[in-house]
């Protein structure tokens, strides 16, 4: 995952373009984790500027046919600007993934303070890190779609497995 980390922070910096990228992979005959690459560069997966949301996409929502969010959707806090890792803003719903570098435990505050202003305004926030989705993402899964249900999804989640809680 750590070529995915690359492509997605560099995307993230705005130091280059998908377009940029894809065109560079698809001239070399070799590459590796071509599949994940070509996947995090496609238009439609606009917006992934981590491994973590990648992850999300991938594991969480692809496979357990959620509804597909928004990815960096902007939003303002105060006089500031932010951005929304993933929005269901059809349903109010917010999903943040928080990654040690971008997310430091000293910084833990700003994230609270926007997921209380966010709150105030009728939005629900879920937040995700580094082990629920390496280690859990069926669990996330099953926690998104029951808030989704609760804000009306009319859609139907599914299991990736026969061993997935998602019903």
């Amino acid at each position: 995952m750590s070529a995915i980390d690359w492509v997605t922070k560099a995307l993230g910096r705005r130091l280059t373009t998908q377009h940029k990228l894809s065109l560079a992979a698809a001239g070399r005959a070799q590459l590796r984790w071509r599949a994940d690459l070509t996947r995090v560069l496609s238009p439609d997966l606009a917006g992934i500027h981590s491994a973590l949301e990648f992850r999300y996409h991938r594991d969480v929502e692809r496979p357990h046919r959620l509804p597909r969010g928004t990815r960096q959707a902007p939003a303002t806090a105060g006089s500031r600007s932010a951005y929304r890792d993933v929005l269901y803003d059809e349903y109010g719903l917010i999903v943040e993934l928080d990654g040690k570098v971008a997310h430091p435990d000293d910084a833990r505050w700003l994230d609270i303070s926007r997921d209380n202003a966010a709150t105030a305004t009728g939005l629900m926030t879920l937040r995700y890190g580094y082990s629920d989705l390496c280690c859990r993402p069926c669990q996330v899964a099953a926690q998104v779609a029951s808030a989704l249900y609760i804000r009306n999804w009319p859609g139907q989640p599914r299991r990736c497995s026969p061993r997935c809680p998602v019903s």
